[in-house]
């Protein structure tokens, strides 16, 4: 990969970053969109919510002691009792 994708790439995620920024969700899709004129739509879609994944794990250490344990706990036990096992 040539260092002028990897600049257009920073430039098109920095994009997504303030979108995100600023309306406070969107940086995935944004993203993905963005990097297709880079990436294939595969990596696009892979490198967006990887990124999106990161920065959300960063924003978790934060929220923890607001986390309604009770209530987590319930839909978790419900969508592993309805999810299909193969």
């Amino acid at each position: 990969m040539a260092w002028i994708e990897i600049g257009i790439a920073s430039v098109l995620i920095v994009f997504a970053g303030v979108v995100r920024g600023y309306s406070g969700f969107g940086f995935a899709v944004i993203a993905a969109l963005c990097l297709n004129f880079v990436f294939t739509p595969i990596e696009s879609i892979v490198i967006a919510i990887t990124l999106d994944l990161l920065s959300s794990v960063c924003l978790l250490r934060g929220v923890h002691t607001e986390i309604d344990k009770p209530l987590l706990k319930r839909l978790i036990v419900a969508c592993l009792s309805l999810r299909r096992f193969r």
